[in-house]
């Protein structure tokens, strides 16, 4: 069994490797096979379900192809993890250039490109996207530029309610609200 303490208030959760916060099967508690103890854990909430998770890894846990995949990605790396999400397992790698941009790419384990994304200031964010957060989270700290294959770009924003809690919210190019979902930080003790 192992456990997970979140940093965020939810309390202590015991699971299992074959469940989970999900009702049966858990296929996101495979991203803590890699994981070091102690790690911090990201999870996406979309109520009580997890809808992503990342754990961070060595550069050594990356499979070659993943490797020189984002191996071309600018700047000092910043988050290393494996991550499952609605397409399954990748590999997320997160860097800071020397300008203060941040980029992301999130790989399949053959080097596929799942995700691409790269910061923008808030005062380069068009104002109708902003505004998609109005009412709900007030406070914006960080906006991605989300570019998925197949799908149409978007924004991804990171945000705060009144309370300090952390949201991702997701929204289209012309300011339509696509989705919220909760972030916690998690600590691992296996």
């Amino acid at each position: 069994m192992r456990w997970l303490t979140t940093a965020c208030g939810l309390g202590t959760l015991l699971f299992a490797a074959c469940t989970g916060l999900t009702h049966g099967e858990a296929p996101w508690t495979r991203v803590l096979a890699d994981t070091r103890p102690g790690a911090a854990l990201r999870l996406t909430l979309d109520g009580e379900r997890v809808v992503v998770a990342a754990a961070p890894i060595d550069t050594i846990a990356l499979p070659a192809a993943a490797r020189a995949a984002v191996a071309a990605l600018p700047g000092r790396t910043t988050f290393l993890a494996r991550e499952w999400d609605h397409g399954g397992d990748g590999f997320r790698r997160e860097t800071l250039d020397d300008a203060g941009t941040a980029h992301g790419l999130l790989v399949a384990a053959d080097g596929t490109l799942r995700e691409r994304w790269r910061s923008a200031p808030l005062r380069d964010v068009p104002v109708d996207v902003l505004a998609a957060t109005a009412g709900h989270e007030p406070m914006v700290d960080t906006a991605h530029a989300v570019d998925r294959p197949g799908e149409a770009p978007c924004w991804r924003l990171f945000a705060r309610d009144r309370q300090g809690r952390a949201f991702v919210v997701s929204v289209s190019t012309s300011g339509e609200r696509r989705g919220r979902w909760r972030r916690v930080d998690a600590a691992i003790d296996l």
